[in-house]
């Protein structure tokens, strides 16, 4: 099977799990057992909050400006979420080694996630394995390793710091995308629908005819969004995806923005020229929770 014919079937498969409501029906998902914000200081992953993260969401202020106006430093917070692995007492060490992270740009006022950039720490056991010529181990559910699992838990947390219903989530976006397979979907989209570089995005149906929003789904950028919703349906009152769109933006740094409004200074509008001012692909899953 294909690149894209696998994502498509991954994408179906995940919006079955989606749209299940209720648990006595034979596939309903296995709800996660982390619900406590705490459950990640507990499990090896260290929290820091760090403004420098909303540059992920100045990378994108053509696309945010559709969604909202909302002051950033009043409204955006930047989270850092990293895991260290099991200290070595032989080696002196009182804290184990980087093996995972995932960062994220939040705004709970008007219900938006960004993911700006993400390494499991089951991703970088499995590659050592692989390297050492060892067996690799399936993720397990009592371990909080998965994106979907510490997204969900920091969401929880800046809901709570806010006063916020966890159920306001709008916009789960994932920016300036590398994994090969989803760019690979994307272009392929793209190119299918004579739309290479469109300028105000392209909207798909999650459930559109071609299974394009399923395959979006699918792709490694977008199984944890799936899993997020399949596994925390209490909390996001059986949150479903209405649309993906897919929509292109540049790189910019924290300092040549406003911290306020998001815009570039005066002066620092030429990033890096016009011929690659949208070099970077993006995806924004619209929700709709109950």
């Amino acid at each position: 099977m294909d690149m894209f014919s696998e994502a498509k079937t991954a994408g179906q498969l995940m919006l079955q799990r989606i749209s299940h409501n209720d648990n006595t029906q034979i596939d309903y998902p296995t709800q996660s057992i982390f619900d406590r914000p705490e459950s990640r200081d507990e499990n090896g992953w260290g929290i820091v909050i760090d403004r420098h993260e909303l540059s992920s969401a100045f990378h994108i202020l053509e696309h945010i400006r559709k969604i909202t106006n909302s002051n950033f430093r009043e409204n955006w917070v930047g989270i850092l979420a990293s895991h260290y692995g099991k200290a070595d007492s032989t080696l002196g060490q009182t804290t184990g080694s980087l093996d995972g992270h995932y960062y994220y740009a939040m705004n709970t006022k008007d219900g938006i996630i960004i993911a700006i950039d993400s390494k499991s720490p089951h991703f970088t056991k499995q590659s050592k394995a692989k390297a050492a010529g060892e067996p690799e181990d399936n993720i397990t559910t009592i371990t909080l390793q998965t994106w979907s699992d510490i997204t969900y838990l920091s969401w929880h947390e800046e809901c709570t710091k806010t006063s916020t219903p966890l159920k306001i989530l709008k916009h789960i976006i994932q920016s300036h995308i590398t994994n090969p397979e989803t760019i690979f979907v994307i272009k392929e989209i793209l190119e299918e629908e004579k739309k290479m570089c469109p300028l105000d995005g392209l909207t798909i149906d999650i459930n559109d005819s071609r299974g394009y929003g399923a395959t979006l789904l699918g792709t490694p950028n977008g199984k944890g969004i799936g899993w997020l919703l399949a596994q925390h349906k209490k909390q996001l009152g059986n949150a479903k995806i209405a649309s993906v769109e897919i929509f292109h933006s540049f790189q910019v740094g924290f300092q040549d923005c406003n911290e306020d409004t998001g815009e570039l200074i005066a002066g620092r509008e030429n990033m890096g020229g016009v011929e690659n001012r949208r070099h970077y692909l993006n995806l924004d899953f619209t929700i709709q929770c109950g």
